[in-house]
């Protein structure tokens, strides 16, 4: 314990905290940029810079120490923090009217702080040479074909924020602090490590094929499409053949960056180009994730859960079906359940791997193709919705599938890559390989299907808000309407699935009914609950051993296949992996400015939903066990293997 004053207050500090850490709890506010709670200082941008016995220091890195005389806001620390901001300011194109980051702008909100109205210092790029080339809607056939996330490098204020949290939270390393070589000179920009620019410690790659494309185009891995019959493989990293990173489009860089710099690829267009046209059917399913974090942006408290009046709005903005993603949720439990059944009392290889999440299967792909063959064949809950709507709701609704446009709303910025994939293009799998017993609605718009999918748009949390206020729609002032059958129940183990640990935990209580006949007597699994990176448990039903691990943040899936690959786990039957840390509460295209307490937030609505709704688990749902009588008669049948799994292959990824 050491004693200091801040700003002339006695404070105790305890051993090894950082002056940051105790300021803050002595309830000052210091601005900082860099900074990522949970992970060592950097100190790069030093806008936490405080006076500390007459000298300037960064406070995040600065440890408290006995006796130390700490100032948050002297004149100097201001002027300091001015300059450090202006300098910032300088080199950042300042595009706020497009910007995403729009109205919730870390920079912006300090200048205003600080008063900064004009810029102070010229801006290099503007003075002496052309601005880094970036995405723009030029490249459409880019975008269109592959990318889930644009990057403008002429925002970019070098925090270093997404390249910690994709090296240091998520294990990967895409991005790094890169030298740009001009006719002007060098300049830092973040990027790719394998864009082909000089970094600072390695050659130069910038003669290299392919820079000019990639540096021009994205920063992220071009996943080249794949039928279910190709086999890939990936380039050696230090060649020339490897100018695209392997980014899986988890799109926490994009929550991590304040200066708008990296931004989903916006589907708003698109959606509202749909709902404008009468030919079309406009079908909609939302996320329970979505549904517990979107009343955020328009000012109620996190955690709040919005899926009536989320319904009404999107009827009101022309919407002609509302569908809840839940429902898919449980239907994925059920056929997960039946596989995991099937092979305890058969035999198979274990541990299965959980497929939900279209960035862990990327990461799967990519980083650890020898556990392919243990990747669960479900769809996740988007992609078994959006085959239901343009097969079993086309047929029992008696409308042309061409006609549906499937839109989904939810907070994962990877089901943008997802949709995209040649899996769940209509061209390569439903006319081909979908039975003619029941394709029949298809072959009037045959020709037209080619390159559609089962899903058409993805908005995030945050597109679903600016779509909604472009509408002028406020959802306090709407009443609550409920979702569209055939898909409208879903169980509270289905929302449960937007938290790390639900899908386990779903999964488990229709495992258990499937094996016994009968439900859990106390269906809460508590060990499978909070914000754990690793939450591990194991059950015995009649007699056979269940063991689960439910991992949350792409690191902490490293560390769990490393384990399994090392014969630690041979007790594991399932591992449930979240690409991001907390699960989709805590998605990549979830409100900005999102932290721990507002995950938890989101995670207690889920929990209280839990211990009040009747409908607990998966197999109980009412709509979901009409779907099996009326279509696929039971889990893993023909039909159902048709359209509801798919298999995966080692991704191309140059």
């Amino acid at each position: 314990m050491a004693s200091i004053e801040i700003n002339g207050r006695p404070t105790q500090a305890e051993a090894g905290e950082t002056l940051l850490t105790v300021i803050r709890r002595a309830g000052v506010d210091i601005p900082t940029l860099c900074h990522i709670e949970g992970l060592p200082p950097s100190g790069a941008c030093r806008l936490c810079v405080v006076e500390v016995d007459g000298t300037l220091l960064p406070s995040c890195s600065t440890p408290a120490a006995e006796g130390m005389k700490v100032w948050t806001h002297s004149d100097r620390v201001i002027e300091a923090r001015r300059t450090i901001l202006e300098l910032l300011l300088a080199d950042h194109q300042a595009s706020c009217f497009s910007c995403p980051r729009g109205g919730s702008c870390p920079l912006e909100s300090m200048a205003q702080e600080l008063g900064i109205r004009s810029r102070t210092f010229a801006s290099k790029t503007a003075a002496q040479e052309s601005p880094l080339p970036a995405l723009s809607r030029t490249c459409v056939d880019w975008v269109d074909s592959a990318l889930a996330i644009e990057r403008d490098p002429n925002q970019c204020v070098l925090c270093g924020r997404c390249v910690r949290v994709c090296e240091e939270i998520q294990g990967l390393a895409c991005l790094d602090l890169l030298r740009v070589d001009s006719s002007a000179g060098s300049r830092m920009k973040i990027g790719p490590v394998n864009e082909g620019v000089t970094s600072d410690d390695g050659p130069s790659h910038s003669e290299a094929p392919g820079f000019a494309e990639s540096l021009r185009l994205n920063i992220f891995a071009r996943s080249d499409a794949l039928t279910r019959s190709e086999q890939t493989v990936l380039a050696d990293p230090g060649t020339s053949d490897y100018p695209f990173t392997p980014c899986v489009n988890c799109g926490q860089c994009v929550i991590a960056c304040p200066s708008g710099a990296l931004r989903e690829t916006s589907h708003i267009d698109r959606v509202r180009e749909a709902l404008r046209d009468d030919s079309r059917h406009v079908m909609v399913q939302f996320d329970p994730a979505l549904a517990v974090s979107l009343g955020e942006e328009f000012g109620l408290a996190p955690g709040t859960d919005v899926s009536g009046v989320l319904c009404a709005a999107l009827r009101c903005i022309g919407a002609q079906r509302v569908f809840d993603t839940g429902f898919a949720a449980d239907l994925a439990v059920m056929e997960e359940a039946a596989e995991l059944v099937r092979r305890l009392r058969n035999g198979g290889d274990f541990p299965i791997l959980s497929s939900a999440s279209p960035a862990w299967v990327s990461y799967v792909e990519t980083y650890a193709p020898e556990f392919i063959p243990n990747l669960s064949t479900c769809k996740s809950p988007q992609q078994m919705l959006g085959s239901l709507i343009k097969t079993y709701y086309a047929e029992k609704s008696r409308v042309v599938p061409e006609s549906i446009f499937s839109v989904s709303l939810t907070p994962c910025l990877g089901r943008k890559y997802e949709m995209q994939r040649q899996e769940f293009k209509w061209d390569s799998f439903y006319r081909s390989q979908v039975t003619p017993a029941y394709t029949q609605p298809l072959a009037a718009a045959a020709p037209a299907a080619e390159g559609r999918g089962e899903v058409d748009a993805v908005l995030t949390t945050r597109e679903l808000a600016a779509l909604l206020k472009m509408y002028g729609l406020n959802l306090a002032a709407l009443t609550p309407e409920k979702p569209n059958p055939p898909f409208a129940s879903r169980s509270s183990a289905a929302a449960l699935c937007a938290a790390s640990g639900g899908l386990t935990e779903s999964l488990i209580r229709t495992v258990y009914y499937l094996m016994t006949g009968s439900d859990l007597a106390e269906s809460a699994i508590e060990a499978l609950r909070g914000t754990d990176g690793i939450k591990e448990v194991g059950f015995e039903i009649q007699g056979v051993h269940v063991g689960a691990v439910a991992v949350s943040g792409l690191m902490n899936a490293r560390r769990i296949l490393d384990q399994v690959k090392a014969g630690q786990k041979k007790d594991i039957h399932f591992i449930e992996v979240t690409s991001c840390p907390g699960g989709c509460v805590a998605g990549g295209g979830q409100p900005y400015g999102t932290n721990l307490a507002r995950i938890r937030d989101r995670m207690r609505a889920l929990y209280d939903a839990d211990q009040h709704e009747p409908l607990l688990a998966a197999h109980r749902n009412p709509d979901l066990q009409r779907l099996y009588k009326e279509y696929f008669d039971e889990p893993c049948s023909e039909k159902a293997t048709l359209l509801l799994h798919t298999r995966y292959h080692q991704r191309l990824t140059r």
